[in-house]
């Protein structure tokens, strides 16, 4: 679990604590929390970002034991004023982050560097509005939750568009909005939203 103040607690299959940590050091700290992701190595990474701008866009990474490892920021042409609302990974080690106010995903290489941006903004197949969520399944299909949970749209591992499920509706365009994204191993999506206060 991560919380507000940039602390991540591991629980065990019995819901026993077992580990707590967060960084604070040389010069730098999570202080704007928005996202948790584990990759198959069980390195844990933690991505800060602001959302109303701020320097601070980083993600931490840490070894399965909380060691702190590195600290990312190469995001491309994101500059302070870019919002990251979430983080996930794929099978081979690169990260991918939603940017909520440039309507892309960005995928970063396991050493950090930028590799390229997927969507582009805007609201037909293929276009982010206000990308919330991302997933990756075992195949390595990118899943974007769009619209405040409203529409989901798959990518392949190169970024090329595959599909969407539901659709704009300008109805759910808020700020205020929350909602996540998750996968099973059978390739059932689950969507958890606010709106309704449901998960779908």
């Amino acid at each position: 679990i991560l919380n507000s103040t940039g602390k991540v607690t591991k629980f065990d299959h019995e819901g026993e604590v077992v580990m707590e940590f967060g960084y604070a050091g040389s010069g730098w700290s999570i202080s704007a929390p928005s996202a948790i992701s584990v990759d198959i190595f069980g390195n844990i990474y933690v991505l800060n970002s602001y959302k109303h701008g701020n320097a601070g866009n980083a993600i931490f990474k840490f070894n399965s034991k909380g060691q702190f490892q590195q600290r990312f920021t190469d995001f491309g042409d994101a500059n302070s004023e870019n919002y990251f609302t979430d983080l996930a990974h794929d099978a081979a080690g690169n990260m991918y982050v939603t940017d909520y106010y440039s309507g892309v995903v960005r995928k970063i290489s396991p050493q950090g560097k930028f590799i390229t941006k997927i969507g582009s903004r805007g609201p037909g197949p293929g276009q982010l509005w206000v990308p919330q969520a991302v997933a990756v399944d075992l195949l390595g299909i990118i899943h974007v939750l769009d619209y405040k949970g409203t529409r989901i749209q798959q990518f392949d591992a190169t970024g090329k568009f595959i599909r969407e499920f539901g659709k704009y509706s300008s109805s759910y365009i808020s700020w205020d909005v929350d909602s996540d994204l998750a996968l099973d191993g059978k390739g059932n999506i689950y969507v958890a939203s606010n709106i309704a206060g449901l998960v779908q």
